[in-house]
């Protein structure tokens, strides 16, 4: 990411910001597989290939955005923005014994373009809202798409320490994220709208309410629901290596919806800090060719995720001073000044985060299809095929883990200085990052659980001047 932005003030009611700036995401993915099968009369296959799998997106952007306070009631933001964007859907490039082959799709270009204005307005010493609306536009091809996103929020004190607030918003997006739901390595695709494939719509209200008590403590509370249309799948069958020409014929487009709540607690002021965070939510998705048309968990569906944080601040401040003592009319006098005040803190803090695990799609049976394997014929006769279960009806194992963090800090003569020991991970927990079958030397199938991330230590010194 390369930024380039200027600030202007006109007066003090009118500000801008202009804003360009030059995106490049790659996504670079490579496979070896080299390995050797053994089946019943000593019958060995020898299995080697690379896959080589590329996809980007380049975007050159151009916005401006303007702050303007007409009065202490109003605060009114507007502005605009372009971006012109590149995308590679995916190129590939596969080698085995004896064949290359490199296939792909060609780049696809497109223009997006956005208007805005929104007003926090305060009706009342109690009562404060925002009213927005949103206009965006995207071209590709011969295909323009355009879409009015009206978003309304407001907040109303029923009490000094008791709020409600509720909200609405209608938003448009036209880059898609087309998740793998099948097991293996859990690489999505970011695609964008074409002239087939259509944006994606979302509709969401929340409501919520937060109580104060003094100005130590919050407690709050917030429910939503999200309507989505046209959002993306892969058809059966379909994946990574069906990203060519006709890439945009291997995908769905179909309804999600998203919905729970949200539960918080906060200790703000003190020596002792933190905060619970706990979000009991559901997302799923609903393909009329897909498992039998009904609805199924999306993958990123976590039901519970609970976060748990504190921190603890021990302080020393030591004091230099010095005696002068003045003679005046044969009598003495001592003041006692001080020189320096030195600082010496140490800060311990624990965050434990817990959250149900993925779902994906995994494999319930094999069939064998041909004359079985017998001594002398080849084991190409028989072949295997997969059967696969409801789809994401698998949920990994639940992903929780324990950091924890200590900070030194001391002030000297010249500056502040900081030691930070922090620990990622800290009972080394084995959290699953995607699950997939192999098989072994036999060609037995069993299913694999890979982890990244173990137990990390990490030690760092700062110096501030």
């Amino acid at each position: 990411m390369t930024t380039f932005r200027w600030n202007h003030i006109f007066s003090n009611r009118l500000f801008s910001n202009t804003t360009l700036s030059y995106i490049r995401y790659r996504d670079h993915f490579i496979k070896r597989n080299d390995s050797k099968l053994t089946y019943p009369q000593n019958v060995t296959i020898s299995d080697f290939y690379d896959l080589d799998n590329n996809s980007g997106i380049r975007d050159w952007t151009g916005k401006i955005a303007f702050d303007y306070i007409p009065s202490p009631a109003h605060y009114v933001r507007f502005g605009s923005g372009a971006t012109y964007h590149t995308f590679n859907p995916g190129r590939v490039a596969i080698s085995d014994t004896s064949v290359h082959r490199n296939f792909g799709a060609s780049n696809l270009y497109a223009y997006e373009y956005s208007i805005y204005v929104e007003d926090d307005i305060r009706l009342s010493k109690r009562m404060k809202t925002n009213v927005g609306l949103h206009w965006s536009a995207y071209s590709t091809g011969d295909k323009l798409y355009s879409e009015l996103q009206p978003r309304f929020a407001t907040r109303y004190l029923i009490t000094p320490q008791l709020s409600a607030k509720a909200s609405y918003s209608r938003m448009a997006q036209y880059l898609h994220l087309l998740p793998n739901s099948f097991g293996g390595f859990p690489r999505d695709l970011w695609l964008p709208a074409t002239e087939m494939l259509r944006p994606q719509k979302a509709d969401q209200v929340a409501f919520g309410f937060a109580h104060n008590y003094r100005e130590d403590y919050e407690l709050s509370f917030e429910g939503y629901y999200k309507s989505m249309t046209d959002v993306p799948d892969y058809k059966e069958g379909a994946g990574l290596l069906n990203m060519n020409e006709a890439w945009e014929q291997q995908i769905l487009q179909g309804a999600g919806n998203s919905y729970g709540m949200e539960l918080f607690a906060q200790k703000k002021t003190g020596a002792f800090t933190g905060w619970v965070g706990y979000t009991l939510s559901w997302t799923d998705r609903c393909f009329d060719e897909l498992n039998d048309g009904k609805r199924f968990p999306y993958k990123y569906d976590r039901r519970h995720d609970l976060n748990i944080a504190f921190m603890k601040r021990f302080e020393r401040t030591t004091r230099k001073v010095a005696s002068i003592t003045a003679w005046g009319s044969n009598v003495a006098s001592t003041a006692t000044i001080e020189k320096s005040r030195k600082k010496r803190i140490i800060d311990f803090s624990a965050a434990w985060t817990f959250s149900s695990g993925f779902c994906t799609t995994m494999p319930v049976g094999i069939v064998d299809v041909g004359q079985p394997v017998i001594h002398g014929t080849s084991p190409y006769n028989t072949r295997q095929y997969i059967e696969y279960g409801e789809r994401n009806g698998y949920r990994m194992k639940p992903y929780h883990r324990l950091d924890l963090s200590i900070t030194f800090l001391k002030q000297v003569k010249r500056g502040e200085m900081r030691w930070v020991v922090s620990v990622v991970n800290a009972y080394n927990r084995k959290n699953p990052y995607f699950v997939t079958l192999d098989q072994d030397q036999r060609g037995r199938y069993r299913l694999m659980q890979y982890s990244l991330i173990p137990i990390l230590l990490s030690i760092s010194y700062q110096f501030k001047f």
